[in-house]
């Protein structure tokens, strides 16, 4: 039984990962991730909230160090709190008018996507 259970697992995480590679074979790609913000399956979407939930907090801050000096700016500015919901809708509405930046890293698109729609004003 046991034995049973973990080739089941197994299975089960083969099936998931080579789906979440699509068809461009980059699990790490700007197409991947919109698949998986748009996807019915909750184990793509949680994926997807996650990713872009790690963006807002790691590049939406601004980072000091002792002295209260900025390390560096954050790389766009929102005015108001902004969800992970509402983040992932904006990647997937920015991915889907980029597809020249399908095959893009996943990391870059969401941060394109979050400066276009909250810019920092730098003056």
């Amino acid at each position: 039984m046991k034995t049973a259970s973990i080739k089941l697992c197994m299975i089960m995480l083969l099936t998931f990962s080579l789906e979440a590679m699509g068809d461009d074979n980059n699990p790490n790609s700007v197409r991947t991730l919109m698949k998986d913000c748009g996807s019915e399956q909750a184990v793509n979407r949680y994926y997807c909230l996650g990713y872009v939930a790690g963006i807002l907090h790691g590049f939406g801050i601004k980072l000091v160090d002792e002295s209260n000096e900025a390390i560096r700016e954050p790389l766009f500015c929102p005015s108001e709190r902004v969800t992970a919901d509402q983040a992932s809708q904006i990647f997937i509405n920015w991915a889907e008018q980029n597809p020249e930046q399908w095959n893009a890293d996943t990391w870059m698109g969401v941060v394109n996507a979050l400066i276009e729609v909250y810019p920092c004003d730098r003056e």
